[in-house]
């Protein structure tokens, strides 16, 4: 099957099933996740469900910031995130995702090493199965001769 022309600049072929709108979208929710889920765990009640250290809850809230902004920034002309950018930070977030999952492994934090290897197992998989290009409706205006 031959890949469709990267005429986006993001650097990856346009075979993705989902669509890259979609791709916001769960984008925006996983980081919205990541910032409150550890805080809502941690001080839900007076005996937390999970007692998360401060790092994690830094290291969880920094990285679903900068998801939930990309998540928001993606779309139409005028405030979007260009695609070859997002791209390569989708590559970023995926690598601090397993790296912090590694990093929290070796100081035995198993809720921490959960909570990141599946984000970044996740955030892996909408990132391979993108179609980074936006559709012809979201297309930024071409100059005109």
């Amino acid at each position: 099957m031959a890949s469709e022309p990267d005429n986006q600049g993001s650097g990856r072929p346009n075979v993705g099933i989902l669509a890259f709108d979609v791709h916001r979208a769960i984008e925006a929710a996983i980081g919205l996740a990541l910032v409150l889920l550890p805080f809502i765990f941690s001080f839900a009640r007076s005996d937390p469900i999970v007692d998360f250290p401060v790092e994690v809850l830094f290291v969880a809230a920094a990285i679903g910031a900068v998801a939930a902004t990309l998540g928001f920034t993606g779309g139409r002309a005028g405030r979007s995130t260009p695609i070859a950018l997002h791209s390569t930070a989708d590559v970023v977030l995926t690598v601090a995702l397993i790296a912090a999952a590694l990093v929290f492994a070796f100081r035995s934090e198993q809720p921490a090493v959960i909570l990141f290897g599946t984000t970044g197992l996740g955030y892996a998989l909408i990132s391979v199965t993108t179609r980074y290009r936006r559709e012809p409706a979201d297309a930024e205006p071409r100059a005109t001769e």
